[in-house]
């Protein structure tokens, strides 16, 4: 776990125009180094037992970019205390600490159904230049080549779905 994982999260949420992670900076006090996060108010947490399902298509392009953006980090760790929602239904990510390993397996992190065809875009055209610019500062380069290779088995993933239940049927635009 790293406070450096909170800032590589939002800053590659800035890069892809995401704007689902709250903004997270490096802060120094008492001589330790931490992530300070922006504090979002009237939220509401997850309810594992009773999903939230806010008014479509959005929520489920919501749903979707989330599960693209874990795959990619490698978030093993999003679970119903890290979900925010608040009353306009924006869905919030938070708790990204676990993320951004050397790991290059998406095994064990929610699987695809629908992809956000306009978010996976930006990840799909990802390169080095890009996530050593964003990220560099945060991740070590073996962290920053783990997130493109996740990144190739998620367009491996996509392109099998598409072959089993069509464009139109994966795709949201």
């Amino acid at each position: 776990e790293s406070y450096k994982a909170e800032i590589a999260a939002y800053q590659l949420d800035r890069l892809l125009g995401m704007q689902m992670v709250p903004p997270v900076v490096e802060r120094t006090i008492d001589g330790k180094a931490g992530a300070a996060v922006y504090w979002i108010e009237n939220t509401t947490g997850w309810n594992k037992d009773k999903p939230a399902q806010g008014p479509e298509p959005e929520w489920s392009k919501q749903i979707s970019r989330m599960k693209l953006f874990d795959q990619l980090i490698a978030n093993i760790d999003r679970n119903q205390g890290n979900l925010l929602y608040d009353r306009d239904w924006h869905l919030f990510l938070i708790d990204h600490s676990r993320a951004f390993t050397a790991r290059t397996s998406t095994d064990g992190i929610s699987a695809l159904n629908t992809v956000d065809r306009s978010l996976w875009t930006k990840m799909d055209g990802l390169t080095a230049e890009d996530v050593s610019r964003a990220l560099g500062a945060w991740l070590s380069p073996a962290e920053q080549k783990a997130l493109l290779t996740r990144r190739d088995r998620m367009r491996q993933a996509i392109q099998k779905l598409v072959k089993q239940k069509g464009e139109s049927r994966v795709f949201l635009d």
